[in-house]
């Protein structure tokens, strides 16, 4: 096996035409390429081997969770709806109902993830300074601040980088430096995938001599 890979078979052993299924789970530590496993069935003094290739691909990295996912807000203006926010347009947008502060946008993901990362689209964003703090939540009641970014001066859009566990995110502005409403094209919540290996291979092995004959099926598991 390649380093951070384990198999195992179930069941451990056959008899007659009897099946074992060998899963392999691998870890972000298992590096991509192709593999040749040998496998070794055996039954007395009879031994029978036959090879299987052992593809490890890289996938992983940065997955959008919000787009599209129930949404609400302390408020908005007409036409300019919490759902604008995260529908993945940037000619669209959400905008509080009016210019005080706090005003708050939330999105639910609808179940608990790993997250870490949210990038804001913010209106007018070359003249305005947005400051705004991110929290995240299981269960829509406790918040936890995984963000703070309340004394921000700086235009522009955001992006910040964090870690966290959370079903809701709710994004509060406090306030504007240059004047305005609370509002944002877009806002995109991410989760960071570790970079584990898919792996795929699917071949029928046959126990030879008879005395060891039965089928051995070449299973897969993503981890």
């Amino acid at each position: 096996m390649p380093s951070g890979a384990t198999g195992s078979f179930n069941p451990t052993s056959v008899a007659g035409s009897g099946n074992s299924t060998l899963s392999v789970s691998t870890s972000s530590t298992t590096p991509a390429g192709t593999y040749t496993l040998t496998i070794t069935g055996a039954s007395g003094s009879l031994t029978h081997s036959a090879s299987v290739t052992l593809v490890v691909n890289a996938v992983g990295g940065t997955v959008l969770l919000s787009q599209g996912q129930p949404t609400s807000a302390s408020s908005s203006q007409s036409g300019n709806v919490p759902a604008n926010g995260n529908d993945g347009l940037l000619t669209t947008r959400w905008a509080a109902a009016n210019n005080t502060y706090p005003q708050w946008w939330q999105v639910d993901l609808g179940t608990s993830h790993s997250l870490s990362q949210v990038v804001i689209n913010w209106y007018n964003s070359s003249s305005r300074a947005y400051q705004y703090q991110i929290e995240t939540s299981n269960d829509n009641v406790t918040f936890t601040t995984v963000v703070d970014q309340t004394a921000r001066t700086s235009t522009g859009d955001s992006t910040d980088n964090f870690s966290a566990t959370g079903r809701y995110v709710r994004i509060t502005v406090t306030g504007v430096i240059g004047g305005g409403w609370a509002s944002f094209w877009e806002s995109q919540v991410m989760e960071h995938r570790d970079a584990h290996r898919a792996v795929s291979s699917a071949e029928n092995l046959g126990w030879w001599p008879t005395q060891a004959r039965g089928s051995l099926v070449w299973g897969t598991k993503e981890p």
